[in-house]
């Protein structure tokens, strides 16, 4: 039995130091035109919407082509695999040797961690 849907596109938007996710889209492929598709419809429902990060726990190529595409701007930071390991990889360190309490109180550890992920995300975007 072979499954009708094969990707999940969850879109957050940031608020107040978090992201919510706000969009959910199911897609039979991991295609540049069908996540053009998906972003042409996001793009006609919310005018304003234009993202400034993309995050892919996969192959990024299709989905940066389409952001790219349909909110014409070279500026939209995508971030991979890599990073997306890395970032799981920071949070996993931090509780191991006993920062989730300095993290969620001390602003100098938030902002520390933040750097690392965002300096991460920006090298490996610099790299493509």
């Amino acid at each position: 039995m072979s499954s009708l849907f094969y990707q999940l596109i969850t879109i957050f938007v940031p608020h107040a130091d978090h992201a919510f996710p706000v969009l959910f889209a199911l897609m039979t492929r991991k295609t540049t035109e069908l996540y053009t598709a998906v972003f042409k419809k996001v793009h006609e429902l919310i005018p304003t919407f234009h993202p400034t990060q993309v995050i892919a726990d996969f192959e990024e190529a299709p989905a940066a082509a389409a952001v790219r595409s349909v909110f014409s701007d070279d500026d939209v930071t995508v971030s991979g695999r890599r990073w997306f390991h890395f970032a799981q990889a920071v949070v996993k360190c931090m509780k191991t040797v006993g920062l989730t309490d300095a993290y969620e109180n001390e602003d100098s550890t938030h902002a520390s961690r933040r750097s690392m992920l965002t300096g991460a995300a920006t090298l490996a975007q610099q790299r493509h």
